[in-house]
């Protein structure tokens, strides 16, 4: 029933939303996002959250784990789409890239911030909350919306859900961008350092706290390297999308193709030749990724393999804690197995891709098993027991991409939130 309930309140927020923009009524548009709220946590003090999935993830493992605040999710393509009727057609013109140094949209954002500015009383009553939690600071239509709640004496803080992607120039992604808001939330030091660098404008030393990766703090919860040789994963890499990312030499690209598909073959060799060990091979939601993988296994394996799963729904959280060894290809799943004490296991590209800029483990490979063969692979699953590494080394490296590696995130977010909000109401 409440499944029901949950897919008619989707289906029928858009349209009752947008009759509310038509109506120009905020009071009407503020009573539809608090039906369209859901809850995560049960306490005294309520936290409005801007809902992606990410993001939500880490808000309830900071429920889970530190359990001090209760949060109203509101996903933000919501918000979204009331900032885009007031933008119209200049709205596909506006970025997080130039919302702040062009004049394109101006009155549609004066306008966007005015209706803004009446609704946000009304929702704040509906729901109680003390303060709005974001995933990310360069979202549009949270530009106008935390302007709004600063000068309401709502306290805007951001925990902000990237700085484990390596890979990218923090120059290139977050230029011409503004911190609007009261506290900064971050994974790491290094994108704390960067924007201090940078001098993102009004990003400082004391608005911005590091606190970690609250999501992960399960996976130190429930470490166990699970040596009863039960379960391995494998979570897949669709070649094609790594190509032209990974900055290879295009003469390389088939064999890195080969590569890639040879790892894929490789774990349903081993599943076949183990029946007792399940192997469950986890793909991305678009059919495309599935149809990777089963044509893979259809091609090589006409009989069925009854101990191989292939799923695209099965979650991470569940399959990394049930397995003793995870495999996949520059991925954050090998860095929540490493955590939950697992081995993990990974194609070498190394040869293949000069300067190493797109690999999580450059700076650590002891951490990772990188297999080059059949036999290899076989070899590392057959010993669940072998570790390449010591604490100290893998403590270093998790310092570097989630801060203390102590599982308590979600509750150093949680006491920065809370006293964020204290700190606002005294100041």
């Amino acid at each position: 029933m409440m499944k029901i309930i949950s897919q008619i309140k989707k289906h029928l927020a858009r349209p009752l939303l947008a009759l509310a923009l038509l109506l120009g009524s905020a009071k009407l548009a503020a009573w539809i996002l608090s039906v369209v709220a859901w809850t995560v946590g049960r306490a005294e003090q309520r936290i409005l959250c801007l809902g992606r999935t990410i993001f939500v993830d880490d808000i309830k493992a900071m429920v889970s784990y530190s359990g001090r605040l209760q949060y109203y999710v509101i996903h933000r393509h919501y918000f979204e789409q009331i900032f885009s009727y007031f933008l119209g057609n200049e709205r596909k013109e506006v970025t997080e890239y130039n919302y702040h140094v062009s004049e394109i949209g101006k009155s549609g954002k004066e306008k966007y911030y005015q209706f803004l500015f009446e609704m946000l009383p009304q929702l704040r009553r509906a729901l109680g909350f003390s303060a709005i939690l974001s995933g990310n600071f360069g979202y549009v239509e949270q530009q106008e919306l935390a302007k709004v709640a600063e000068t309401q004496g709502v306290p805007v803080i951001v925990f902000h859900k990237e700085g484990m992607d390596v890979f990218k120039d923090p120059k290139l992604v977050y230029k011409d961008l503004r911190f609007i808001g009261k506290k900064m939330l971050l994974y790491n030091d290094r994108i704390k350092n960067e924007f201090l660098k940078m001098r993102v404008p009004g990003f400082t030393e004391k608005n911005s706290v590091v606190v970690g990766i609250p999501r992960l703090d399960q996976y130190f919860a429930a470490a166990n390297p699970g040596n009863d040789r039960r379960q391995v994963v494998l979570f897949s890499f669709y070649p094609k999308s790594y190509l032209s990312f990974l900055g290879a030499a295009p003469a390389n690209y088939a064999e890195i193709e080969k590569r890639m598909n040879d790892f894929h073959i490789w774990a349903m060799q081993y599943a076949k030749a183990n029946p007792e060990v399940k192997v469950v091979i986890k793909t991305k939601v678009p059919q495309y990724y599935v149809d990777y993988v089963v044509s893979m296994r259809d091609r090589n394996f006409p009989e069925v393999i009854s101990n191989l799963e292939i799923t695209s729904e099965r979650s991470s959280t569940i399959l990394i804690p049930e397995s003793y060894a995870v495999m996949s290809f520059n991925s954050t799943t090998l860095i929540e197995a490493l955590i939950a004490g697992k081995i993990i296991l990974s194609p070498d590209l190394r040869d293949l891709v000069p300067g190493n800029n797109w690999n999580y483990f450059e700076d650590h490979p002891e951490l990772v098993n990188y297999v080059h063969s059949r036999e290899e692979l076989f070899a590392i699953l057959d010993n669940p027991g072998r570790k390449n590494y010591a604490d100290e080394q893998k403590n270093d490296f998790l310092e570097s991409l989630i801060s203390t590696p102590d599982g308590q995130a979600g509750k150093r977010a949680e006491s920065e939130i809370i006293n964020t909000i204290a700190n606002a109401k005294t100041a």
